[in-house]
């Protein structure tokens, strides 16, 4: 975050340092002034100095209140004029010069006229900057003489030569300049004052007020100097502080919530004033001497300025209290940015607008029922450590229990200390039933609860190897994340899951499994689960606790009474009670027939008590819940063919959808399903699309909705039991279905199937929109916006007019925590209503729809050929689910949009088998194999394991070259996941490893097997080493292929060739691989080969360094230690040579007994030799190894040159000459 501070740091900075060294002649600076003046107008300019005549010329620069020039003639200048600002007594395009004093007195006085009234006392006026605004609030804080002192003013440059020509002792040189010199640091300190004062009076004349009181405070302190010596300390103290009040800019305005600064600001100012009056009050009195203005000053200044040297870091704190704020609100939004783009930016909303929709439709009376049951008490008192499970019949009410025992929940732990946490989560059938969705959500909950645990959560990500997919992409290592950081926080965490028969089998049992295991394993954790009843779930959750909802008229009674009262409030209190009655009667335990039956009733057309009686007795269904919809359905439709199209359109498309739709998506989707299905073009589309038609149909079977909201994501169907309707049969029959016809599940399979299927024709038919071709999704600066002035919370940065005074000021500063990530509207760029959805779940669906229901293969082809428009587009926005101008990190995606890998892991096996065939037809095999490899990349990524043995089949007509690449790609996977995997994950990889032995018989025969060990080997898979040697045991054939010791460069260059398995597993630092092989008969050969460059099995080893890996080396081949490669280079040169490792040439040299002379034998050393090498690198502690356990004769390194010794070799670092010396000769 360095280059963001940084920034910080410049914004902060707003004005910019004047160049004060300004060496242009007095006489060009006034041509220029008076060149182009008008007529009769004096042309002035702030800079503008006044001349005092000196007897000594200055050495150097000459620094003063306005500029710091090179002398040009013998005078001294004397500055200190504040910026010109317009007097309103002067006529229109004449303003007035003015001087340094009139800047405290008489301009004072006039700019404050319309301020103050006489006695000081500001009127309602408000300033238009803090300083302004502080500054007047000082000078009516301050007394009526030193106001009246203010107001007077008095030309300050008058008044030091006034005072250097009345005392003799100073006509050689002047108070000021004697005051400049007597400070240590007069430029950087004036320059600062300048700094300070000119732009911002410059900016606005009221300001020039409160800079004027700055400059004038400045001049007289460096006037005390000159009259003072003993004050230059305190003096100069004071200087150094002056430059705070240039942090009290718009930035510090804008962040003073509390109006600390402010007040701050007050009191400075007031000492500044208090200095200026004391200080007048010496120097302007009759009697002149020196001696006698001295002593006063030294008894009046000193307490004035530690007043203010105290209260200026007050100042100094506040301002700095303020920018960290600041800074905390950057990293706080920086890291809540990065989790929004890593977890996804909606999922705690839409959980949120659901729970808060259940616990307005709940009937508390109706679950209370629940938290009084004795086994929940004993799960929440932790009495039982085992998950709680809630079971319950469709429809009886599940979700709305578990809301209301979270609800129970959090109002328990609310007052607990430590502070328990909640997790929660609704799982329906969509994307929110998979678990890697589940855990991001759980995780964002716990972080908000937790906010130290977003720092810990960064690091985990930064620390995650960047060659490898996010890590938030696994729902393993999400999980693992999960429940590590639950563990570090040691507090009480309840987990909720409302609605495991939601999921998908895979997720529910990877889900189960880990809730279980975790939980078991910490005690603190506690589970709680909700599920239709299923066998299969409940063998998942064997001996967990339970509860099994069952119906009850009570309860039944209760939920009547709570719908009654709160939807037929307009019938009269007789019909209520009617109604109550009979729907008690029939409900049967169902609250969600209940809920239907109310909503079937709000919608019938007569309120007479008698009609209502009689429709309750003889025309409301009974209890079955198919007969109470296909009643809703015919209701509101009235049963007219188009009516019941349209609302079976928008059912059928709400069954499937992946996520809850917005009113705007629900009007697209229906419009192209009806008549709109021959549209071509978005445009004309747009002509059949209408939201009102169906809304007006569809309430009674969806959730509650904001009908101004058109873009929210809101649409779902009320109740699983309505989905299921769908998937049994059309609703158009559901008026012939029975609840006792219960089809099976190869039918609602079948059914779902082509729901998909007709979606994902939907969306694939609306991104090939003719119209679609040539537009652009991002606007110019949409692409451009991913910048830091884009992140969230850098607009308090902008410069921009800040907010006048009086406007609520700390709204700034809370809009700070209200800013969201930049979005766009694909709409607005005329891509519709659809294309968001269309583009983001369109590979969903094809996954879900089998093969007589998916797409063909040439829709598919026409959706992905890279580099056309339309493809970048949907593959554009499917990265940006949420609209964010970030791509979204929290979905595991292919990582490139390629048909290959599209069909390989969302396609049916037939479309990528047909895939397959048409690119071997139509492509080389190089692009072939590359396409492959790519494909690869992604099953192995998102997990698709299963479908690889597809992508990589083999047999004995093919060469298995492209193969061998493959197998290659998933060991290195496996190779760099390992560590983290989980059971399941294992035997995915268990299973694509034993596709992989099944080409052992082909590797034999083509000669691959021996490479498939060096592959295994280098890449530390003792998975595939065990099958390879296990097969070789009974296969001699095999055990000689992979025993083999070829020479396996393959043209490659000299410094990059291949070893043998011994030899490429210790290369790359896998000992266990190197001590698992070494067990295997008949691997000597590998242990002893040598390579076409020389290399042994020791040279490999020195890469990494590791003494437990020469060890076992040295075990089973000792004498390789002094084998010298076709360059010259032992094992022990390779090691000296790389550095730093002490240890291992250590054991080399005593337990295995290395050439501490690398073979050299001549009685002079040669170059080579370890000992000269370490001494040329500086390497004390090297050649303390090599003399002190390998015997290296110290003396080898020195050559006598006359009477004194010198070393044979320069050094890489002359600064350890000295001790190398010191060493070496004490050694000998």
């Amino acid at each position: 975050m360095g280059h963001f501070l940084d920034r910080l740091r410049r914004r902060t900075a707003r004005h910019s340092p004047i160049n004060v060294h300004d060496d242009t002649p007095p006489q060009q600076k006034a041509a220029a002034t008076h060149h182009g003046a008008p007529a009769g107008t004096e042309q002035t300019h702030p800079g503008e100095q006044h001349v005092v005549p000196r007897h000594e010329p200055p050495s150097g620069n000459l620094v003063v209140l306005g500029h710091v020039r090179r002398p040009q003639s013998q005078e001294l200048t004397v500055s200190g004029q504040a910026p010109q600002i317009e007097d309103p007594s002067v006529q229109a395009g004449a303003p007035r010069k003015t001087q340094i004093g009139e800047l405290v007195g008489q301009q004072a006085a006039s700019a404050t006229v319309e301020q103050h009234g006489a006695n000081g006392k500001a009127h309602d006026s408000v300033p238009s900057d803090l300083w302004s605004a502080a500054y007047k609030e000082a000078v009516g804080q301050v007394d009526q003489e030193i106001g009246t002192l203010v107001r007077s003013g008095r030309n300050l440059e008058e008044l030091f030569q006034n005072l250097n020509e009345a005392n003799e002792l100073q006509k050689d040189e002047s108070i000021l300049r004697r005051g400049m010199e007597r400070i240590k640091k007069p430029m950087e300190y004036l320059q600062m004052i300048l700094n300070v004062t000119s732009p911002a009076a410059g900016m606005n004349p009221a300001s020039s007020v409160a800079f004027g009181v700055v400059q004038s405070v400045a001049t007289l302190a460096i006037g005390v100097c000159g009259v003072e010596e003993r004050l230059n300390q305190q003096i100069t103290r004071m200087l150094e502080h002056i430059d705070i009040i240039d942090g009290c800019d718009a930035l510090a305005q804008r962040l003073d919530a509390g109006m600390s600064i402010h007040m701050a600001l007050v009191v400075v100012y007031k000492d500044l004033l208090l200095f200026y009056h004391a200080v007048l009050q010496v120097l302007t009195k009759k009697s002149v001497a020196l001696a006698m203005m001295s002593e006063q000053l030294n008894e009046r200044v000193p307490p004035v300025v530690e007043d203010f040297l105290h209260h200026s870091d007050q100042l100094r704190q506040h301002i700095s209290n303020a920018t960290s704020e600041v800074v905390k609100n950057i990293e706080k939004y920086f890291i809540d940015a990065m989790i929004q783009t890593h977890l996804g930016s909606q999922k705690i909303t839409q959980r949120d607008t659901f729970h808060l929709e259940l616990t307005r439709k709940t009937a508390p009376g109706a679950c209370q029922w629940l938290i009084e049951e004795p086994t929940f008490r004993a799960w929440y008192n932790n009495t039982i450590t085992k998950p709680l499970v809630i079971y319950g019949d469709m429809g009886c009410g599940k979700t709305v229990s578990m809301s209301f025992l979270i609800e129970h929940v959090q109002q328990l732990i609310e007052s607990q200390i430590p502070h328990p946490m909640i997790c929660y989560h609704y799982c329906r059938d969509d994307e929110t039933g998979n678990d890697l969705y589940i855990f991001s959500s759980l995780l964002q909950q716990l972080m908000h609860q937790q906010p130290r645990l977003k720092v810990q959560f960064f690091r985990w990500l930064d620390n995650h190897p960047k060659s490898r997919p996010s890590p938030t992409q696994d729902p393993e290592l999400l999980t693992k994340f999960f429940f590590d950081s639950a563990k570090d926080l040691g507090r009480p965490l309840y987990i909720v899951i409302d609605g495991l028969d939601e999921c998908e089998n895979a997720a529910r049992n990877r889900l189960i499994a880990s809730l279980k295991d975790h939980s078991a394993a910490n005690p603190k954790i506690r589970v709680c689960l909700s599920s239709r009843y299923r066998k299969e779930i409940q063998d998942l959750l064997v001996g967990s606790s339970e509860i099994r909802i069952r119906a009850d008229s009570s309860r039944d009674s209760t939920i009547v009474s709570h719908l009654v009262k709160k939807q037929l409030s307009f019938e009269e209190d007789e019909t209520r009670d009617i109604v109550i009655s009979r729907l008690s009667e029939l409900a049967k335990g169902s609250a969600i027939w209940i809920q239907m039956a109310v909503d079937l009733l709000q919608s019938y057309p007569t309120d007479a008590p008698g009609d209502f009686e009689v429709y309750l007795r003889d025309d409301l269904p009974k209890s079955e819940l198919s007969d109470l919809y296909a009643k809703l359905f015919s209701q509101v439709t009235q049963n007219l063919q188009p009516n019941k199209k349209t609302l079976t359109d928008a059912l059928e498309i709400l069954a499937v959808a992946e996520r809850p739709l917005s009113i705007t998506e629900l009007g697209w989707a229906v419009a192209q399903r009806g008549s709109g299905a021959k549209a071509t073009t978005v445009q004309s589309l747009k002509k059949f699309v209408s939201t009102k038609k169906f809304l007006g149909f569809i309430s009674p079977f969806i959730s509650n909705i904001d009908f101004e909201a058109k873009d929210k994501y809101q649409i779902r169907l009320a109740h699983q039991s309505i989905r299921q309707m769908i998937l049994q049969t059309s609703p158009m029959q559901w008026a012939q279905l029975r609840d006792s016809d219960i089809a099976p599940d190869e039918v609602i399979f079948q059914r779902r199937s082509e729901l998909h299927g007709m979606l994902v024709r939907a969306c694939v038919r609306y991104c090939l929109m003719t119209d679609l071709e040539d537009k652009e999704l991002f606007t110019e600066e949409q692409d451009q916006a991913q910048t830091f002035d884009d992140m969230p919370g850098m607009d308090v940065f902008d410069d921009e007019e800040e907010d006048k005074a009086g406007d609520a000021p700390c709204e700034d500063h809370v809009s700070l925590h209200k800013t969201e990530e930049q979005t766009f509207d694909p709409s607005d760029r005329g891509f519709g209503g659809f294309f968001t959805y269309a583009s983001c779940y369109w590979l969903h669906h094809l996954r879900r729809a089998k093969e007589k229901h998916g797409l063909a293969l040439s829709d598919i082809l026409a959706l992905t050929t890279a580099g056309t428009r339309k493809s970048q587009n949907w593959w554009d926005q499917y990265y940006r689910p949420d609209c964010t101008l970030k791509p979204d990190e929290s979905q595991s995606r292919p990582g490139s949009l390629e048909t290959l890998s599209i069909v390989f892991v969302f396609g049916s096996e037939t479309l990528a088998l047909e895939l397959l065939g048409m690119l071997v037809q139509q492509s080389d095999a190089e692009s072939v194999l590359e396409q492959k490899k790519n494909a690869a990349d992604d099953l192995i990524r998102l997990g698709e394991l299963h479908r690889l043995p597809l992508l990589i089949s083999y047999s004995p007509d093919e060469d298995l070259k492209s193969c061998m690449d493959l197998f290659g790609k998933v060991m290195r996977y496996w190779a760099q996941a390992h560590q983290e995997m989980t059971k399941e994950s294992e035997k995915r990889f268990e299973a694509i490893f034993n596709h992989m032995a099944g080409a052992f018989r082909i590797m034999v025969q083509q000669e691959w097997g021996n490479h498939m060990l060096c592959l295994a080997a280098s890449y530390g898979c003792i998975p595939m080493l065990r099958r390879l040697f296990t097969a070789a045991a009974l296969d001699p054939e095999l055990k000689a292929e992979i025993l083999r010791s070829p020479h396996r460069d393959e043209g490659r260059s000299k410094t990059a060739v291949y070893h043998q398995s011994v030899g490429d597993a210790a290369w790359n630092g896998h000992g266990d691989t190197v001590a698992f092989l070494l067990e295997q008969d008949g691997i000597d050969a590998h242990l002893h080969y040598v390579d076409i460059v020389g290399n042994n099995v020791f040279h490999k080893a020195t890469r990494y360094g590791d003494v437990e890996m020469f060890r076992l080396l040295v075990s089973r081949f000792p004498e390789g230690v002094n084998h010298r490669n076709n360059d010259g280079d032992t094992p022990l040169q390779m090691l000296v040579f790389q550095q730093n490792n002490h240890e291992v040439v250590k054991f080399l040299l005593e337990v295995a007994h290395a050439d501490v002379r690398c073979g050299f034998t001549d009685k002079s050393s040669d170059w080579h030799e370890p000992l000269r090498m370490a001494t040329r690198y500086g390497d004390l502690a090297m050649c303390q190894t090599l003399v002190e356990i390998g015997g290296a004769d110290p003396m080898s390194v020195f050559e006598q040159c006359g009477e004194t010794l010198k070393f044979k070799d320069p050094l890489d670092r002359e600064e350890m000459a000295g001790k190398l010396q010191e060493y070496l000769l004490c050694a000998k």
